[in-house]
């Protein structure tokens, strides 16, 4: 079976995608939670670097956080 992978939207580094989830560790499990419910991936390094949404807990880079509070947010003011 191939590996899936696919690139970290951070530092651009290929992220690797597990094949079964059921052996993640709380982390990595929120962090591809956060990308399998249409939220940016990003690879452990970057995941613990980037800003924390206050609202929902998404992690996003600073270039995210404007189209992330629009879209997920509507009705809250950006900070």
């Amino acid at each position: 079976q191939q590996a899936r992978s696919s690139r970290c939207s951070a530092c651009r580094e290929m992220t690797p995608l597990p094949q079964d989830p059921s052996h993640l560790s709380g982390e990595d499990q929120q962090r591809l939670d956060q990308f399998f419910l249409g939220g940016p991936l990003l690879c452990p390094t970057c995941y613990e670097k980037t800003l924390t949404c206050d609202d929902c807990g998404w992690h996003l880079t600073p270039d995210q956080v404007e189209a992330h509070q629009l879209h997920a947010h509507p009705g809250m003011r950006i900070r």
